[in-house]
């Protein structure tokens, strides 16, 4: 039975932060997921970390590949994905415990192809330095040309050119199978 969300997360060279996000995602209240993870030819022990975790939960999966970058390793994620959606988290980065069960309740209740949500930058010692509140309010939906706006900032702004502040329908990027 396929996964309500696929979280997709490529490594490079993160051992430092690595576990920190892995746990993050693994202690989730809302446990319908599968965790993917992409060493994208770590020199580091990304790839073994990324291995332990794997070896121990049947919901992680990890996939080996030649350095290529992020937009090569995130495409590689997305073919390996079977979730209805896909959250991508970057690997020196950690979530909230209740994040895929607010996102996925928001993505069911309101029928949204996309969820977005606010983040916080923190410093390398973990310190919160800016916080950064969703740019719309709660339940927010578009439709019609308030949608266009929306597909207009997103081609035209950076406030919406990240990949791993939304709960994404997988199909969006790719054909159902």
């Amino acid at each position: 039975m396929e996964p309500t969300v696929s979280v997709l997360v490529p490594v490079y060279n993160v051992e430092p932060y690595l576990r920190q996000c892995i746990d993050s995602i693994m202690g989730q209240t809302f446990s319908d997921f599968e965790l993917i993870l992409c060493d994208d030819g770590s020199t580091d022990c990304s790839g073994q970390i990324c291995d332990t975790y794997a070896a121990k939960d049947s919901r992680v999966r990890v996939v080996h590949k030649k350095n290529e970058g992020l937009l090569w390793t995130r495409r590689v994620l997305l073919r390996h994905a079977t979730g209805r959606y896909v959250l991508f988290v970057d690997s020196d980065d950690w979530i909230a415990p209740e994040l895929l069960e607010k996102t996925v309740a928001c993505a069911q209740r309101t029928g949204s192809d996309i969820v977005l949500f606010g983040y916080i930058d923190v410093t390398d010692g973990g310190i919160p330095r800016q916080a950064h509140a969703d740019l719309y309010p709660d339940g927010a939906s578009f439709f019609g040309e308030k949608r266009m706006e929306l597909y207009q900032t997103f081609a035209v702004t950076g406030h919406l050119n990240h990949v791993w502040d939304k709960l994404i329908l997988r199909s969006l990027f790719c054909e159902e199978d």
